[in-house]
């Protein structure tokens, strides 16, 4: 998966943590030989994700070895975690403790080890096939409570990090999006491939230390969402403290006029430039990108990367379709339990994407609107149809229809107003910042003839 050990990398930083300790890919490959002793190839593991010196070299081995781990938030909800659980049958299981000790009630095991706060933990469930090319599973679309998940295969990560950006051994990245996420994922396959150091931060944007971190360190290189750009401006940086960086990718949804305009500010000021990437974790990470000196225009999401084809599906009389991508980045297809993952490539090496677009004749590709009901808020794809459903369960003798655009979510209810405990409500199931839900209170639900919401009509 990653390099073999490298004489010239071994001591080499590969991960510094937030108390300033550090390991070396020397310590990472003689961690993967004391896991080889350990660990059952082809086997899955639950993975609860925060950047930690630990987890990472974890999540290092088990590529290596050749274990596939499902990634979730640290935060993943007991409920959502003992369904995935009882959908998945995991062999391995790695968290803090206290976290594990919910399984308890479901399955035996033992602990294999103990690395700092964390276990791994063996448990009772059977190894079953799983298809030689699979190497990683990812949630899709937020904690909304489906065990869908996204089939990551070898040749998919390998793609995506080997050569990327131009990143070499001399880079020092800086993890800003999460570790579950496929944007802060790609983060670490990258630097891991390069030989660079990643320095493993766990906190917002919001914290004033990022900027002296980024300073003590000499940090080139992040992934950002546009959320993170109005965290920035925010914090009112020094940009004197960036003046390290030489590079950030982002991805993620699209950029604000707004955000734009101090982006461009930040890239001026710390003479870096920025990769403007396009990508759904169906298809690894960024399937498309362009350099902002470019200066693309309103919808550009650059052109399609490497090896990687684009065309549009039953494009209209305008030349609008459907964006699909085509090559090696794109997943194996989708895993609802454990049964699916046998299952080699069911794509074909093709994503149809459900954004609709428009391509130039010289390859540009311009995002004209969302064919499915997905958004993208604070970088993580959404699901409506999902929080509909979990809000008209929970909150029963009211009715909801959701819509929404990039980092905004907009609720229509029926019923008692009940703002406050509904955006605490979402908050806490799937982590949407409160300032981005507004909470409407309307008479009825419009519908078609046919009896289905008219979203259009609440949009409108």
């Amino acid at each position: 998966m990653f390099p073999r050990q490298k004489d010239e990398w071994k001591s080499n930083i590969a991960l510094i943590d937030e108390s300033g300790a550090e390991v070396t890919y020397g310590q990472l490959y003689v961690h993967t030989q004391d896991m080889l002793n350990v660990l059952r190839k082809r086997s899955i593991a639950f993975m609860l994700c925060e950047y930690s010196i630990e987890t990472v070299s974890m999540y290092y081995s088990f590529l290596q070895v050749g274990v596939v781990p499902i990634l979730l938030d640290a935060k993943t909800g007991d409920d959502y975690l003992q369904k995935l659980g009882e959908s998945y049958h995991p062999r391995y299981l790695w968290g803090k403790k206290e976290r594990l000790d919910i399984f308890s009630g479901i399955c035996d095991g033992k602990i294999l080890c103990e690395e700092g706060e964390h276990i791994l933990y063996e448990t009772s469930w059977d190894v079953y096939d799983i298809h030689p090319d699979l190497a990683v599973l990812l949630t899709t679309s937020g904690s909304t409570g489906s065990p869908k998940m996204v089939r990551l295969c070898y040749e998919n990560i390998e793609y995506d990090s080997v050569g990327k950006w131009g990143i070499t051994e001399k880079d020092r990245a800086i993890t800003i999006l999460p570790m579950f996420f496929c944007y802060g994922l790609s983060l670490v396959h990258i630097l891991l491939h390069s030989g660079g150091t990643i320095y493993l931060n766990n906190s917002s944007l919001l914290n004033p230390e990022i900027s002296k971190i980024i300073k003590k360190y000499g940090i080139t290189f992040t992934t950002f969402v546009p959320y993170s750009i109005t965290l920035l401006k925010q914090m009112n940086i020094d940009f004197n403290d960036w003046k390290s960086f030489r590079l950030s990718v982002m991805g993620g949804g699209a950029v604000s006029d707004e955000q734009k305009e101090y982006y461009d500010q930040f890239l001026k000021e710390t003479d870096s430039i920025v990769a403007l990437g396009y990508g759904q974790t169906e298809g690894t990470c960024t399937l498309a990108t362009v350099d902002s000196k470019e200066c693309p225009g309103k919808g550009m999401i650059g052109y399609a990367r490497g090896d990687m084809k684009a065309y549009l599906d039953a494009p209209d009389d305008s030349g609008c379709g459907e964006l699909v991508f085509q090559g090696p980045m794109v997943c194996l297809g989708y895993a609802y339990d454990w049964k699916d993952l046998s299952k080699g490539d069911e794509n074909d090496r093709t994503l149809y994407t459900g954004d609709l677009a428009y391509i130039e004749p010289d390859g540009a590709i311009y995002i004209r609107g969302r064919l499915k009901r997905i958004v993208k808020i604070v970088g993580k794809r959404i699901s409506l149809d999902d929080i509909e459903n979990m809000l008209n369960k929970e909150f029963a003798s009211n009715a909801f229809a959701c819509v929404g655009e990039t980092d905004a979510l907009n609720v229509y209810m029926t019923g008692e107003n009940r703002e406050e405990e509904i955006k605490s409500y979402i908050f806490e199931k799937i982590g949407i910042y409160k300032n981005m839900i507004t909470v409407k209170s309307i008479e009825a639900i419009p519908r078609t003839e046919s009896g289905k919401v008219a979203y259009s009509k609440l949009q409108s």
